[in-house]
């Protein structure tokens, strides 16, 4: 199991290739509660996520989230607007970081 996102799809790619059969997690549809203060250490971390993936192999589909991963073509051809985005968002720091000097 990968969380999903760039580092994520290389890693199940190069896994697949290896013959290594393996899920993407969307991470954000991991169920955590927000009600009260709760601890956070990796150990109650890799618990609840140990949890999760014990549903999710048990056949409760809505425990957490499965990313179908893209193919390499098609993350290329996401990849000039996500690069044009991150640029009109740096542009507008810069001129908001002028405008306040």
């Amino acid at each position: 199991m990968l969380r999903a996102g760039y580092d994520g799809f290389w890693l199940d790619r190069f896994l697949c290739d290896r013959g290594i059969d393996n899920q993407v997690l969307d991470a954000a549809s991991i169920l955590v509660d927000r009600r009260s203060r709760r601890a956070k250490t990796d150990r109650l971390d890799a618990a609840a996520l140990l949890r999760t993936l014990m549903a999710l192999e048990r056949g409760e589909p809505r425990v957490c989230g499965v990313v179908r991963v893209p193919s390499l073509e098609q993350e290329n051809d996401r990849r000039r607007s996500r690069e044009r985005a991150r640029l009109v968002n740096e542009r507008g720091q810069h001129s908001s970081c002028v405008k306040g000097s």
